[in-house]
């Protein structure tokens, strides 16, 4: 039923229920119900997410949980339902191949699928890891209606244990569980809207997956895209000739900024007509991007980085809530 409130779920495929979640990894918490009677596995019980719960209440995360019963749970946001499955995300299965460092701190592979699946540009899927507590949640590099093949790439974090096991030994055909697609940050060209489009690090995968979208559809044709990509230093930028090859083809309707915080050095023989490399913050170059009321702004990246960029567009230029997707990983 729409809106907040209980709702019933039985062991029945005739209805989907569309629930609040963000990260589906049990990090973020906005996935957080209450059981009201039923029994539930809890999943993985050391999530970050559980930390602000109130346990004693029958509180729980349904990302994480599994039905034991018939359950009767409340949530305290609206949730819709529907009888079509479309692209429901599910459990799927595939090995890894064709990694490779694409920096000292980023690294690409592909996921070959057991199946073909479709999904939207700049949706993501949680991937569950061999050794690694919990799933972790990555966007698509790529961009296809259906395919087998889904490319991801990732940035080391200091600590992180994936970022162990895949900057260590090579996971070359290891593999993986999967599920998704997901995510409600998606490119809708049939809108035809004017994109804005804010990345920092690996951020840019699905940001990649849009523009792959835009060129095969010819919607850089007649909208028009600004790209503002944050990394380190020059050595830290990756999909140069990409973003070069996409910056030469579209000169009128595609703009790239790729922001340096720490280190420029000269970059001369990179920078084009529309490709600029220069020293600043993503979220300081947004007051001199150009936006309108038909501009949508996406956002991927560290927490401090969307944050920044969602308060510079919302006081600063003026864009309306419902003008700026992204989705909490954290």
């Amino acid at each position: 039923m729409p809106g907040s409130g209980a709702v019933r779920l039985r062991n029945t495929n005739t209805i989907i229920v569309v629930v609040p979640y963000e990260c589906a990894t049990g990090t973020c918490g906005s996935c957080r119900a209450r059981l009201v009677s039923g029994e539930l596995d809890q999943g993985w019980v050391d999530a970050p997410g559980r930390k602000a719960l109130k346990i004693k209440r029958g509180e729980f995360l349904m990302c994480q949980a599994v039905a034991q019963s018939d359950c009767e749970i409340r949530i305290p946001s609206p949730v819709s339902t529907s009888e079509s499955v479309g692209t429901s995300p599910r459990h799927l299965s595939g090995k890894v191949t064709n990694l490779k460092r694409l920096t000292a701190e980023v690294i690409s592979f592909t996921v070959v699928l057991e199946e073909k699946i479709g999904f939207q540009a700049g949706q993501f899927m949680t991937l569950e890891f061999p050794g690694v507590n919990g799933a972790r949640a990555y966007s698509m590099v790529n961009y296809a209606t259906q395919t087998d093949e889904l490319e991801f790439v990732i940035k080391r974090f200091e600590g992180g244990r994936c970022s162990q096991l895949l900057f260590g030994k090579p996971i070359e055909n290891q593999q993986l569980s999967l599920f998704g697609p997901l995510g409600h940050a998606v490119f809708e060209p049939d809108l035809g809207h004017d994109l804005l489009l804010l990345a920092g690090g690996s951020g840019i995968a699905g940001m990649m997956a849009m523009l792959q979208q835009a060129d095969e559809t010819g919607y850089l044709k007649s909208q028009s895209i600004h790209l503002i990509f944050g990394v380190r230093s020059g050595a830290d930028i990756f999909y140069l000739s990409i973003l070069k090859d996409l910056a030469y083809r579209y000169p009128q309707h595609l703009k790239i900024t790729i922001a340096l915080s720490e280190q420029m050095e000269d970059h001369e023989s990179n920078q084009t007509a529309n490709l600029h490399i220069v020293q600043a913050f993503v979220h300081e170059l947004i007051e001199k991007a150009a936006t309108n009321e038909n501009t949508m702004a996406f956002i991927a990246g560290p927490p401090p980085m969307v944050d920044a960029s969602i308060r510079e567009l919302i006081a600063e230029k003026g864009l309306g809530v419902e003008q700026i997707r992204y989705d909490k990983f954290a």
